[in-house]
């Protein structure tokens, strides 16, 4: 019959409570918990509400508590080892948690990097509303290469995000719509040049500007890659 040995396998300590041969603290220094590179969560820019489980949810809760919760879900832990809890430190590329861990009754607190991001986006909601507003929409269309395409026109177009108010994806290619008439214009005109493509420019009134007293127009380009 094996003898019970009460001294750690790892470090020699005397203990009562072993687990695998390993005392408390050797076991955490062996075993090691798992986590993701990268935690992210999605919130709408305009209202604030959060992208959970595919839906968005308005919430008063902050981006911080749905990140801790994907968290939770995600990080493995071995079999003796319980997560008391999670704390970010620090957001971004080179963010950082604290996990508060319990193993036989001892507590251990970690710090791991993690990748922690919050990105913005625009709910269902919001975007239609938007898309009511919209100034200018640029349709950019192809036969070939479509992803690609949009990839690129995506990237491109960065640099005028903050007039960007509402993206779609199409079948063969992408939707943009504006907030600003001459942002629009100088987008549509530098898509057209870049992928060599046909444009073609239309108004439809949406409104009448009681001020101005005039009719509201929309501008919509059709940009077709030859």
């Amino acid at each position: 019959m094996a003898l019970k040995t009460r001294f750690c396998a790892k470090c020699g300590k005397e203990t009562n409570k072993l687990i695998d041969s390993f005392c408390a603290e050797c076991y955490f220094k062996e075993k090691g918990i798992k986590i993701p590179k990268k935690v992210s969560v999605q919130v709408c820019q305009h209202c604030g509400a959060i992208k959970w489980q595919g839906i968005w949810t308005k919430t008063d809760l902050p981006a911080e508590h749905y990140l801790t919760h994907i968290l939770m879900s995600k990080i493995k832990l071995p079999e003796q080892i319980e997560l008391e809890d999670i704390k970010l430190l620090k957001l971004g590329k080179k963010g950082e948690i604290e996990l508060i861990i319990s193993i036989l009754g001892k507590k251990f607190k970690q710090k791991q990097k993690i990748d922690l991001e919050i990105r913005k986006g625009v709910c269902k909601d919001c975007s239609r509303q938007l898309a009511k507003t919209h100034k200018v929409k640029i349709q950019l269309r192809t036969e070939k290469n479509t992803e690609e395409l949009i990839q690129e026109a995506l990237e491109f177009s960065n640099k005028y995000r903050s007039n960007i108010i509402k993206v779609e994806e199409m079948k063969k290619g992408i939707d943009i719509y504006l907030s600003n008439r001459e942002a629009g214009k100088h987008l549509a005109y530098d898509l057209r040049k870049k992928f060599h493509c046909k444009i073609t420019e239309t108004r439809e009134q949406y409104g009448w500007d009681k001020s101005k007293n005039r009719p509201k127009t929309r501008i919509t380009f059709l940009l077709k890659q030859s």
